[in-house]
């Protein structure tokens, strides 16, 4: 069995910056208020949650303010790993 990657505020800040091109600020940040993310880069975000933590994310059950800031993307993708 696959130890699941834990998900550090650190390694999501890596992620937005190396995958999808964008820079936060802080953990906290309202990455749909503050204009960094858009649909556009929701679904590369998604996708790269997907690969990256091994999850499947239902944009048809998401509640998109799981994934406003990186601190509520960290709680929810650990949610979504312990529930695999």
């Amino acid at each position: 069995m696959n130890t699941p990657t834990p998900v550090t505020i650190e390694d999501l800040t890596r992620l937005f910056r190396e995958r999808l091109n964008l820079i936060v600020d802080s953990p906290d940040e309202d990455l749909f208020e503050s204009g960094l993310v858009d649909s556009l880069s929701l679904v590369g975000l998604i996708y790269e949650l997907e690969q990256q933590y091994g999850i499947k994310i239902d944009v048809l059950e998401l509640d998109f303010e799981e994934l406003q800031s990186l601190r509520r993307i960290a709680n929810f993708v650990e949610r979504q790993v312990e529930a695999q």
